[in-house]
Order: C-alpha cells, then sequence, then structure tokens
C-alpha cells in the first residue's frame, strides 16, 4: 500500500517512569488549566516548514513551537516568534526528521532562539545550509532566553477524553497523516502510518478536531474519531519575579555573547 510522505516525524518507545505522561502519577505537565473550554483561538502567525527550494522535515520543532506560541499568547499575554530552525539543530534533527521525545528535551534542557536570533533567511537555500552550526555564542544566548521560563512536557493517552482534558492545560502536539475527504475534512486512510506533527488547537461540538499545520491550508478540520498515533501537552511556568531586573540581565548577557 502507498504510503504518505514522510514530513519529518520519527518514533521512539516511551520509557515508564522516565517519561512524563499526563494524568498519571509520573507527570511534568497538566498542573494548570488555562482554557477551560479546551479551546486556543489566539492567533499566532502561520509559519511553513518548506520553501519553494526544500523541505526541512522539521514538522516536530515547528510543532512544538506553535504550542508554545500559542500558549505563551493565551497564559502571559506574550507575542513570540521562536526560531524554527535553531530547534532543528539544537535537537540534532537529521533528513529524514527528528522524534518528539528528543525535540521537546531538546527545548527543555538547552533553551530557545528568536527568530531574529536565528532566522531562517531567503539565503538558505538547502537543507544543509539550514542545519550549519550554531555560533557558541547564540547557544550561550538560548540558554539564556530559557532561564525565565520552566518548560515541561508530558505525552497524552491519545483516547478523546484524554486530548480534551489536556486541551485544557496546553494546545496538543499529534502525530497525523492526512487525506481531505470531499468536504474538506481529513482523515487517515486506512493502512497509513503517521508521517507528519502538527497542533489540535480544539475541536467542534460533534467531536472533529482543529488542528493547525505547517502545510496550507493552515487550519484543518480533522474527522472525530481519528486516532493520532502519539501526542503532547506542555507546561511552562515563570521563574523570574522581577522583569526589569531580568531585561537588564539579558542585554547585558547580549552585549558580552556580541548579539
Amino acid at each position: 500500500m502507498i504510503q504518505p510522505t514522510n514530513r519529518g516525524l520519527l518514533f521512539e518507545e516511551i520509557v515508564p517512569d522516565k517519561d512524563g505522561v499526563f494524568g498519571s502519577a509520573h507527570s511534568f505537565a497538566g498542573k494548570t488549566i488555562i482554557s477551560a473550554d479546551g479551546q486556543w483561538d489566539v492567533v499566532v502567525e502561520h509559519e511553513r516548514q518548506s520553501s519553494d527550494d526544500f523541505d526541512t522535515f522539521c514538522c516536530v520543532s515547528f510543532g512544538l513551537n506553535n504550542q508554545e506560541e500559542h500558549y505563551m499568547l493565551a497564559r502571559y499575554g506574550l507575542t513570540t516568534n521562536h526560531s524554527d530552525r535553531a530547534l532543528a539543530k539544537l535537537s540534532d534533527t537529521q533528513p529524514n526528521g527528528n522524534t518528539p521525545q528528543k525535540v521537546y528535551e531538546a527545548r527543555r534542557k538547552k533553551g530557545f532562539l528568536f527568530e531574529t536570533e536565528w532566522p531562517w533567511g531567503q539565503d538558505v537555500k538547502t537543507w544543509v545550509e539550514y542545519m550549519k552550526e550554531i555560533p557558541r555564542n547564540l547557544l550561550t544566548l538560548a540558554i539564556g532566553n530559557a532561564a525565565q521560563w520552566s518548560f515541561w512536557h508530558d505525552y497524552v493517552p491519545t483516547d478523546a477524553a484524554s486530548l480534551k482534558e489536556a486541551l485544557r492545560y496546553s494546545p496538543v502536539a499529534v502525530s497525523v497523516a492526512l487525506m481531505p475527504d470531499g468536504e474538506g475534512r481529513y482523515y487517515r486512510p486506512d493502512g497509513w502510518k503517521d508521517t507528519h506533527w502538527a497542533m489540535l488547537k480544539g475541536y467542534y461540538e460533534n467531536g472533529d478536531w482543529k488542528l493547525y499545520d505547517t502545510y496550507a491550508p493552515f487550519e484543518k478540520r480533522v474527522k472525530a474519531g481519528y486516532q493520532f498515533g502519539v501526542a503532547k501537552v506542555i507546561e511552562i511556568e515563570k521563574q523570574i519575579v522581577n522583569e526589569s531586573a531580568w531585561s537588564r540581565f539579558l542585554s547585558l548577557l547580549k552585549s558580552l555573547l556580541g548579539v
């Protein structure tokens, strides 16, 4: 059977008592309800994971950043744009993609850069150029950027009830393989395996899912009953109380790093 094109999603086994699982005794996220109705209707700029020249195969990095950008706007009122390119490199994404666990752990341990700090410019024409080494001063800045926030993530059981409950705490990223039907709703044909990572931002009354994607159309309606293979929820807590002091520290850090 013909399988869908891989968009950059790889899989790895969940490790019991090590990896967080939403709603279990070993959970790191899902502590603070942000959207009681499970709908994340804030407006975040769409970003493509491919250009006319190449596909990044970095859907997991794009999906996580979409999650975080929606979360930060809804919970803290902060409009952010994280560098997908930087996260892909920090997580050692390969030409065939990466696993959610590796990417989410890289974000937790190595931090993040903003798009302005490590952009995907028009001069980047190949995957190799996209994945070039990040300068050491920016690697240090990535850790500094993230030090203001604690970042945690859990796997989510992929039954509908668990996904809807997790959506009360954050947008939920999920694995998908999508085909549109005659009405413009998306489903997974029999025998297909998930090859892509995107973000649930809510659901409809009939149980269809609101999917936020990195390929047009960016807003997709996925049919109720879709059995997602893997899902992730996040939690981000502010760790810095004195904002002005923190801003001065970041400014000093950037000056010392020559950024």
